[in-house]
């Protein structure tokens, strides 16, 4: 489940983190409506979200090369400490998005996505959209092997490597 969380979070920011244009400053309005977008899309849980993952993989590094022993209290430690940073950088990280959301998007654009996805429909389907992801991920996860052979074979092709040997 983390790992879906990490990829949506991941599909939004990069959507979010377009840099703006030199000198460009968007309207309070556009800021207004990015706000509101990014509230509706709960952008704030899949940033933390995000951020909780990078933070747990640069844990299991640490550990492994400081030679860190898991024990319950370090997990312990390391999860009270995770969560005050990711409470403490995320509203910071909300606000740094809201330019680039706001010039990403017209204000139209924007009208017309906070106008669905603050309607019950639109929040109906944005708390389904993580279970169906889950169900996208375990229906389409038994082809990652083909892919995988596929994507080696034709880079190979591409580069003129020897085939990779068949599994």
């Amino acid at each position: 489940m983390a790992l879906r969380l990490f990829a949506a979070a991941a599909a939004g920011l990069a959507v979010l983190i377009t840099p703006l244009q030199a000198g460009a400053q968007p309207s309070a309005r556009s800021l207004e409506l990015a706000r509101r977008y990014v509230a509706a899309l709960n952008m704030e849980e899949m940033l933390a979200t995000f951020v909780t993952g990078m933070a747990t993989q640069m844990f299991e590094r640490q550990t492994k090369t400081r030679d860190i022993p898991l024990t319950n209290e370090v997990r312990i430690a390391f999860a009270d400490a995770v969560d005050e940073s990711t409470r403490a950088i995320t509203p910071k990280m909300m606000e740094a998005m809201l330019p680039a959301v706001a010039e990403h998007f017209t204000e139209a654009e924007l009208e017309a996505a906070v106008a669905y996805l603050e309607t019950p429909l639109g929040r109906a389907f944005m708390r389904k959209s993580p279970q169906l992801m889950g169900k996208v991920e375990r229906a389409v996860n038994p082809l990652t092997p083909e892919f995988s052979a596929d994507l080696q074979a034709r880079f190979c092709k591409k580069i003129g490597c020897e085939d990779p040997p068949a599994r």
